[in-house]
């Protein structure tokens, strides 16, 4: 569990260095970050990280939704 939280660390470190170019995660990298805490039972990790994308001006995808929905299922936790 601890890599995934390496992982979403360096995507927020990556372009916060002096001069170095801006960078913005896509949808597709949301989605596999998103992916991953699912996989690991980590729905709150998850959905926080997909507040963060709709706050962007970026839209998620089917295929992030039904990682969201599949994950929901498979921990019985639909509201």
């Amino acid at each position: 569990l601890g890599k995934i939280d390496e992982a979403v660390a360096t995507f927020r470190k990556v372009g916060t260095k002096p001069n170095s170019k801006p960078f913005m995660m896509d949808v597709a990298g949301y989605r596999n970050i998103i992916s991953r805490y699912c996989e690991n039972g980590m729905l709150s990790e998850a959905e926080t990280l997909f507040q963060e994308l709709c706050s962007k001006p970026l839209s998620p995808d089917v295929p992030t939704h039904t990682t969201l929905i599949d994950a929901y299922l498979k921990a019985d936790s639909i509201d």
